[in-house]
């Protein structure tokens, strides 16, 4: 005769329930008093939050120990974690607390969003420092001197983010600047800077990472099929470069092609996007470490093709990290030549999963499906620094324009299990006038949306 679940041992129906997503191991518990009981036990919250922190990002910072969350405590954040998925899947999310807006000295970038913390790293004119959002102040460390940034790439650890940064000096000389900010339980601990001479080597497209104390600069000339990667250690000073060429790659063109680059696990994925496909180079870790970029594999992920003739680049977004399934999200502006035609933006994800191979240095931990996820919104934004991807890569906020209709502000959810993009429009109180916004932020952990005024104004809206 089977048994039934509740006449199971608890271990057991922890190993089951720990298969199931939110809120369904919570509607189980209501089934029947047996069950119940479980609601009592510490275990039953970890497990289910450990797994939905395995696909989501939870309502608290990446590196918080579950196990030493009280009952009550973790009760609590599996009702902000519902609480937060219930109001942004409606087609109007409410924002859920008073707004608050604080002036800032001078007017900003936001560069990085501390994920799960109100920590910001600013750019505000020619130099960087961190910004705590909860008390309206900058952290008390030494703003640090760039000049015009070129390129930025923050690469996050749970406790770590490294920020990698191409600038011009006021010597009209290139530099890179590696910033570490180090931070724990939503403080910063640290926050210090390195400099280094860049390598004399040219191109129309570049790229910074790190890998293992590698620094690696990679460079590709328009029309050219192959791309020049520089490689020194980080603590080298002065860097002592290992220059390599990488061919078999497309020719590509600022006029048609987005590129990226990001870092998984040490590995290094190079993107070239074209409006039809995705070009994927991954470089392993082994031959980073060895100096040698050998042993690249190449993967390819096609593109719905546009309706329009006309299929301008506007920009690429990066994720926090590839762990969740995103690899990047490429922008578009898409319309015809007719003059006073409708023009349409499109989105376009591409999925990554985990291998779950040996962790031999030379195979990859990712791999990509054989086709990206498009989503089209009619308009066109209303300028390349208000649009922002989360640190999971599921969520977008974008301020879109049209002939139509006032600036909007839209946030469009990817929805992983189903391969499908949902589009919501955010409520923006009378004072916020999206005209004047010249950056925004999206942080899913804290469910908050950051807003920046032309005139200094750093305005925080919670929807949890």
């Amino acid at each position: 005769m089977p048994l039934l679940l509740p006449a199971l041992p608890a271990d057991i129906i922890l190993e089951i329930v720990s298969f199931l997503d939110l809120p369904d191991p919570i509607l189980l518990l209501l089934t029947c008093s047996a069950l119940y009981r479980l609601s009592h036990a510490r275990s039953f919250w970890i497990s289910i939050l450990e797994e939905t922190r395995r696909k989501y990002p939870l309502p608290c910072t990446p590196d918080a120990d579950l196990s030493s969350f009280t009952l009550e405590d973790l009760k609590q954040l599996a009702s902000a974690y519902q609480r937060l998925q219930f109001n942004w899947n409606r087609g109007i999310p409410q924002i859920a607390r008073p707004i608050t807006s604080d002036p800032l000295p001078a007017l900003a970038t936001i560069l990085v969003n501390l994920h799960g913390t109100n920590v910001f790293v600013l750019e505000m004119g020619t130099q960087i420092l961190c910004w705590d959002s909860e008390i309206a102040k900058p952290l008390p460390f030494p703003a640090i001197e760039v000049g015009d940034i070129e390129l930025c790439y923050p690469i996050e650890t749970p406790t770590l983010c490294t920020i990698l940064i191409l600038a011009e000096t006021s010597s009209h000389s290139s530099r890179i600047y590696i910033l570490t900010i180090t931070h724990e339980l939503k403080k910063v601990t640290s926050f210090t800077s390195k400099v280094l001479q860049p390598p004399d080597v040219e191109g129309d497209f570049k790229f910074l990472f790190l890998s293992q104390g590698v620094l690696g600069y990679m460079a590709v000339t328009e029309a050219e099929p192959h791309s020049t990667i520089a490689l020194c250690s980080a603590d080298s000073n002065p860097p002592l470069y290992t220059t390599h060429i990488m061919r078999n790659q497309p020719p590509v063109s600022s006029e048609m092609h987005l590129t990226d680059c990001f870092v998984y696990q040490d590995h290094v994925y190079s993107l070239i996007e074209d409006g039809k496909s995705v070009q994927i180079q991954h470089i392993p870790r082994s031959s980073l470490l060895s100096g040698h970029c050998e042993n690249v594999r190449h993967y390819t992920c096609d593109i719905d093709i546009s309706p329009f003739p006309i299929c301008d680049p506007l920009c690429s977004l990066s994720p926090g990290t590839a762990a969740y399934g995103v690899g990047a999200v490429f922008v578009r502006l898409e319309w015809d030549d007719e003059v006073g035609s409708n023009c349409t933006t499109s989105f376009t994800w591409l999925p990554t999963s985990l291998t779950h191979t040996e962790d031999d240095g030379r195979s990859s931990p990712l791999t990509f499906g054989s086709s990206c996820i498009t989503y089209r919104v009619d308009g066109m934004l209303e300028n390349d620094d208000l649009v922002w991807l989360d640190h999971s890569g599921f969520e977008i906020v974008a301020v879109v324009n049209s002939i139509n209709f006032s600036p909007r502000l839209i946030l469009l959810r990817y929805h992983p299990a189903t391969k499908s993009v949902s589009r919501h429009y955010l409520v923006v109180p009378d004072k916020i006038n999206l005209r004047d916004a010249s950056g925004l932020c999206v942080d899913e952990a804290t469910g908050s949306l950051y807003i920046i005024h032309s005139e200094g104004v750093f305005s925080t809206l919670k929807y949890v």
